[in-house]
């Protein structure tokens, strides 16, 4: 499943749970929306698919490539149905946003545009993996799920947090170069589940 979104100068393109509900209420399949600059907190979801603010937590986090600058981090909340959310940014102490040509870091609350997988998404599939084109980068990310032993992007092992999160960072691409990247899951039962950005998880034994 992919759903690729364009929010201004924002792309974002997400190749994960192959469920048979909705992802951020939009149905599964491969959908494309393009929207003015400013419009990422008009998205409605269905309200069991919002996330609850007091559950958000930055988890993973990655320096940008440059080495300098904000750092890169994933936000990990718990949906009003008890689903997993999440969303990429650059970060600032406990708060995710982005960061302006003038350098000024800009918060951004959470919103019903967060990416949100219903609680069953777990018992059918293993991992929720995203990719998002923000300034010339590729930022991979996503939450393991409790069936998974670790997450390799491009063969190198990921580090995952408490809640599981994991991120990479990439230079001097978009969104749409994320199909160069392999991002596997190894499963405590000994399978491996590939996940890739032009096409549907694939899992071998």
């Amino acid at each position: 499943m992919q759903i690729l979104s364009t929010r201004g100068a924002r792309t974002s393109l997400i190749a994960a749970m192959a469920v048979a509900g909705a992802l951020s209420g939009v149905a599964l399949g491969t959908t494309a929306t393009q929207q003015p600059p400013g419009s990422h907190d008009a998205i409605e979801a269905p309200p069991a698919l919002a996330p609850k603010p007091e559950t958000a937590t930055i988890e993973a986090t990655a320096a940008d490539p440059s080495g300098t600058g904000q750092p890169w981090g994933v936000r990990v909340s718990t949906s009003q149905a008890g689903g997993t959310c999440i969303s990429v940014g650059r970060t600032s102490g406990s708060e995710l946003g982005q960061v302006k040509a003038s350098d000024e870091f800009v918060p951004r609350p959470q919103s019903p545009a967060e990416s949100c997988a219903p609680p069953s998404a777990w018992e059918q599939d293993h991992a929720m993996v995203a990719a998002s084109g923000q300034d010339g980068r590729v930022v991979i990310h996503g939450v393991a799920g409790p069936n998974v032993r670790r997450i390799l992007i491009d063969s190198v092992e990921q580090k995952l947090t408490a809640k599981r999160a994991f991120i990479a960072v990439f230079d001097g691409e978009s969104a749409l170069d994320a199909a160069k990247h392999h991002v596997v899951a190894e499963l405590v039962d000994g399978s491996r589940r590939t996940y890739p950005f032009d096409g549907p998880p694939v899992t071998a034994r």
